[in-house]
Formats: structure tokens, C-alpha cells, sequence
């Protein structure tokens, strides 16, 4: 009778176990997994966020060169397309846009401030910063928002945002 009694509290233990090991191992797999996605996710926001800065870049320089009709003139309007073409191919599910009333402004407009702006959103405004202490004739681009999130579970634990300005000298044309 010993022997059928340790054999039966052998099977109980040894299921105990195999129990045990598979919450143990469905708990390092969801671990593993949050960090991976986590990682990617970062990897994402590092490349979107350094085309941002190239976007900007890019586009303040277009508007730095002024307007065909007008050379001495800041290209604002224009500044807009050749950002946009940068970003697009970064920006999986996120719209680019331009603040309202923007084309109306002769001076441009910063964008809105940042808690203003929705998720899955990136705002780009030019503009033409206010003259002071020597900084005439300057041109700026911001390039600010929420791009979308590539692992959309992640957007309540990493509330991760855009917000680049890149300033630039109007180029001017003398004869």
C-alpha cells in the first residue's frame, strides 16, 4: 500500500510542477515580448523623429530661397510639399498637417502648442520668427505632434512625441 500512496503524491507533485512551469514560462514570455515590442517601437520613434529633422531641414531651406516671382521673399507655401515628401515614408498611419487659417498669414504661424495637437498627428508650420537681437531675416520650420504608433498597445505607456524647429537665414538675391 506504501508504494501505490508515494505514487499517487508523485503524480500530484510532479502536475503541481508542470503547472507551476507554465505560468512561470507565460510570464517571462510576456516580459520578453513588452521589451521587444517596447524596443521596437523605440527603434521606430528614433528613425521618425530623425526624419523629422530632416524634413524641417529641408523645408525651411525651400522657403529660405524665396518665391520664383519673388527671390527676396520667403516661400512659406512652399515649404510645406517637400517636408511632407520627407516624412510620408516614416509616418505609418500618421497625418501631416498645416494649422488653420495658415495660407492667410503673410508671417506664417508657430504651430499649436503640443498638448493641443491630436494623437496619430503631426503639424508643420513655417514661419517667420520675431526680429530681436540681431536675428533679422530668419526663417523657421517646426515639425510637432504624435505620430501614430507602430505596436498601437504601447501608446498609453510610452507617450512619445515629435517636436522639431530648425531656423535658417532668408537667402536674398542682390544685383
Amino acid at each position: 500500500m506504501p508504494i501505490g500512496g508515494a505514487a499517487r503524491w508523485t503524480q500530484a507533485a510532479a502536475a503541481t510542477r508542470r503547472g507551476q512551469s507554465t505560468v512561470e514560462f507565460a510570464a517571462v514570455v510576456m516580459a520578453f515580448l513588452l521589451a521587444l515590442f517596447g524596443a521596437v517601437s523605440a527603434a521606430f520613434h528614433s528613425v521618425q523623429r530623425a526624419m523629422a529633422e530632416t524634413a524641417a531641414a529641408t523645408g525651411v531651406q525651400v522657403a529660405a530661397g524665396g518665391t520664383p516671382l519673388s527671390p527676396g521673399r520667403p516661400d512659406l507655401a512652399g515649404a510645406v510639399g517637400p517636408t511632407e515628401a520627407v516624412l510620408q515614408p516614416v509616418l505609418w498611419g500618421t497625418r501631416v498637417t498645416v494649422p488653420e487659417n495658415w495660407a492667410t498669414q503673410p508671417q506664417g504661424q508657430p504651430c499649436a502648442p503640443l498638448q493641443n495637437i491630436p494623437q496619430d498627428t503631426l503639424e508643420v508650420c513655417v514661419w517667420l520668427p520675431p526680429a530681436g537681437a540681431g536675428q533679422t531675416g530668419m526663417v523657421a520650420e517646426t515639425v510637432r505632434g504624435h505620430p501614430a504608433y507602430v505596436v498601437p498597445f504601447l501608446a498609453g505607456l510610452l507617450p512619445w512625441s515629435i517636436d522639431v524647429t530648425v531656423e535658417t537665414h532668408e537667402v536674398s538675391y542682390q544685383a
